[in-house]
This record gives C-alpha cells, sequence and structure tokens, in this order.
C-alpha cells in the first residue's frame, strides 16, 4: 500500500507486439527513451483501434500500457507498465498480496516453473 492507504499495482513484466517478446520492467527501466516511446505509442494506437491488446500482463494476460512515474526528489521519469482500468484488479501482483514468485510462474506457464521459450532456448544453447 501507499502512504496514503491506496492499494497499488507492479506488473513485473508484459508479453509486448504481435511476436510476444517478454518486456520486463526491469528491460523497460533500461531501454533508450525513444524506444520506449515508441512501444508506447503502439500499445496505445492498438487500445484506441479497439484492437487486440499490444501488449498484456505477462501473469494474468490483461492489457497493460506504459506510463511514466515520477522519480523521488523529481528528478525526472521512470517508465513502468499498467493495467488499462480495472483490468487488473484480481492480478497476483498487486503489492497487498505478495504471492509466492514460483506459484506466480506456475500460473503463467501452465504449471510449469519455464516457458516453452526457455526450454528451446536453453536446448539451441546447451
Amino acid at each position: 500500500m501507499t502512504p496514503s492507504g491506496t492499494i497499488t499495482r507492479q506488473v513485473l513484466a508484459a508479453t509486448v507486439g504481435t511476436d510476444g517478446q517478454v518486456v520486463r520492467i526491469a528491460d523497460l527501466l533500461v531501454s533508450d527513451r525513444i524506444l520506449v516511446g515508441e512501444m508506447r505509442m503502439k500499445i496505445t494506437e492498438a487500445h484506441s483501434r479497439g484492437q487486440d491488446a499490444y501488449a498484456e500482463c505477462a501473469c494474468c494476460r490483461k492489457p497493460v500500457y506504459i506510463a511514466f512515474a515520477r522519480n523521488p526528489g523529481g528528478n525526472g521519469s521512470s517508465p513502468y507498465f499498467k493495467h488499462y482500468g480495472d483490468a487488473g484488479k484480481e492480478c497476483p501482483w498487486t503489492t497487498d498480496r505478495p504471492d509466492d514468485p514460483r506459484s506466480i510462474r506456475a500460473q503463467q506457464y501452465e504449471g510449469r516453473q519455464k516457458s516453452a521459450r526457455h526450454d528451446k532456448l536453453t536446448e539451441r544453447w546447451s
């Protein structure tokens, strides 16, 4: 909860684009600002046209967009993923219900601890 008592939500990763590339919040924070802006524009355009979500929460699969939060001390802002409206109300990635990371991964990957993409990449580079 925030100091004001409101519940905050944190999207730790999102699948973005038509190929479903996983973008973690840590990746978003270190990405070039122009690339983040372009990604934000594509997400917003798809949503405003009523198209399928261009970006989805990697946990609950609800649509997300890129928002910006002011940094402490007022030194710029940082991008983060946010659910549209109440779309993430039931998402396990809420700060008021910190689920075990293993159970969240199991939900994401249909009971498995790793995704099929992870298995493919591991096999390829082994």
